[in-house]
């Protein structure tokens, strides 16, 4: 199967599971009031902040392992035996204080839904991690023919609980649900496909596993706690109020993540075992191929929503998320980068010791920078701190160890003639088409949709006309 083909099967699946999640955002943030959403969004931050131990970076070390494991069902045994030993650990602490401590620190009374989440985070760690198999064994259609229909229920769910004003205890538990009926029929397809045995134990195979996971992640830990270091400030030093206005702005535009969500591990899965093979040429140039391909998507979605983010927070949020508009905007200076999969590479090319020495020091300087700039101008200092650590430090790392690792020069390895071209274009056509809707249309949403609309097909159009990117050719390359 080409990673074209894995791409679009996990675009499809990515989609639906975001299209749910942001209609959870959206519908709250609406429905509700700030206080409520806010009790919404930190019942599932502790999760988020401690995922990357829970998963004992599994989901991504698996794409490691699979071709070095002859028996894969062996791995498939392994990476649940973990999951269940690190969620029950979780659930020890959750249930002796952990979930009162919590509710405490966020000021507010969610300790009853915390209880919940060692269950969810067993449930959604463990669709990553049959994620990754499915991905691996060339089976992604099966995700799709899973989760399309169970998120499609979940929608309807959803919309009928808004509608009727159901108390946000019932979304949270629905958001539970949905990932545990997601498991438990993933967990029914994958048995009779890898008739793999739950007790069976291999001391040996843990170890090998351990012992490349344990710094992926503890380097995981630290880079998530940067990445979320933004909402525990705000969180612990300030307003639940202001954290809905502050966790709107930093939120990621659906898209993003679901391409490059479906395109990473769609690559990651090919780039592993041409490594393994010691061919690092081909390698080198699956990485870049895969680049020119994400560029063409990404970079628009940028310009577009750079120039039309205040329609973009007024349309999913109201009115009252007016001051998310600013640190929406600082976020997407982020963007653009998100063409290059630093992380896939690092894991593929086994430099999991790297990836935590990059992230400890990536850590201290985004603390640092986010404590001195929350105090001098609030919460958009933080998002300001954590922007300009990742570009001073984290991207020229990441560049200069994957150039080492895959031993060739930048050049060969980041299409920065085509990356600049897509920019250039991409600002030629938003940029006018919005200053010229705008002024001639007055309704916020027909105004965004047409700008999208007319925006896209210029875009399309351009590439086209001037055969700046060839996709039939391009998708053989990444056969």
């Amino acid at each position: 199967m080409s990673l074209l083909k894995k791409s679009l099967d996990l675009t499809a699946v990515n989609l639906s599971q975001q299209i749910l999640n942001l209609l959870f955002i959206f519908l709250i943030s609406h429905q509700y009031t700030s206080a409520q959403y806010a009790d919404y969004r930190q019942t599932f931050l502790p999760f988020e902040v401690a995922s990357p131990l829970l998963t004992f970076s599994l989901p991504a070390a698996i794409f490691y392992f699979y071709p070095r494991f002859s028996d894969k069902s062996k791995l498939l045994t392994l990476s649940l035996h973990v999951i269940a030993l690190t969620t029950f650990v979780a659930g020890i602490i959750i249930f002796c204080g952990g979930a009162k401590w919590l509710s405490s620190l966020f000021d507010n009374e969610i300790s009853d839904y915390l209880y919940l989440i060692p269950f969810f985070a067993f449930f959604s760690i463990g669709t990553t991690v049959y994620q990754s198999f499915l991905v691996l064994s060339n089976k992604t259609s099966l995700l799709y023919r899973i989760n399309l229909p169970i998120n499609f229920v979940s929608i309807c769910l959803l919309l009928l609980c808004t509608y009727l004003k159901i108390n946000i205890e019932y979304l949270i538990y629905l958001r539970i649900l949905t990932y545990c009926v997601n498991f438990l029929l993933l967990t029914f397809f994958i048995f009779k496909s890898f008739s793999y045995n739950f007790f069976n134990v291999d001391t040996k195979s843990y170890k090998t596993i351990i012992g490349f996971s344990y710094s992926l992640t503890l380097a995981a830990i630290i880079g998530t706690l940067s990445y979320e270091l933004d909402k525990i400030i705000i969180s612990s030093y300030d307003s639940p109020e202001n954290f809905a206005i502050y966790i709107n702005g930093a939120f990621e535009i659906p898209m993003i993540s679901i391409l490059t969500g479906a395109v990473s591990s769609a690559m990651l899965s090919q780039l592993s075992p041409l490594l393994n093979e010691n061919k690092y040429k081909e390698a080198a140039s699956l990485f870049k191929n895969t680049i020119s391909l994400t560029a063409q998507f990404i970079i628009p979605i940028f310009i577009f929503s750079l120039f039309n983010s205040e329609e973009i927070i007024l349309l999913l949020f109201g009115d009252k998320y007016l001051d998310s508009i600013l640190p929406f905007r600082i976020y997407l200076l982020l963007l653009p980068i998100r063409v290059i999969f630093y992380g896939q590479a690092l894991i593929a090319l086994g430099k999991s010791k790297i990836i935590l020495k990059r992230g400890v020091i990536e850590l201290i300087i985004n603390l640092i920078l986010s404590l001195i700039l929350f105090k001098i101008i609030g919460f958009n200092g933080v998002a300001i701190a954590t922007v300009i650590t990742i570009l001073i430090w984290t991207v020229p790392f990441n560049l200069y160890e994957i150039k080492r690792g895959f031993g060739v020069k930048i050049l060969e390895i980041i299409p920065l003639k085509k990356i600049g071209n897509t920019m250039l274009i991409s600002g030629i056509i938003y940029i006018p088409t919005t200053l010229l809707i705008n002024e001639l249309v007055t309704s916020l949403l027909l105004g965004f949709i047409i700008k999208l609309i007319i925006g896209c097909g210029l875009y399309i159009l351009v590439l086209k006309k001037f055969n700046l990117i060839n996709y039939t050719a391009l998708g053989n390359k990444l056969s």
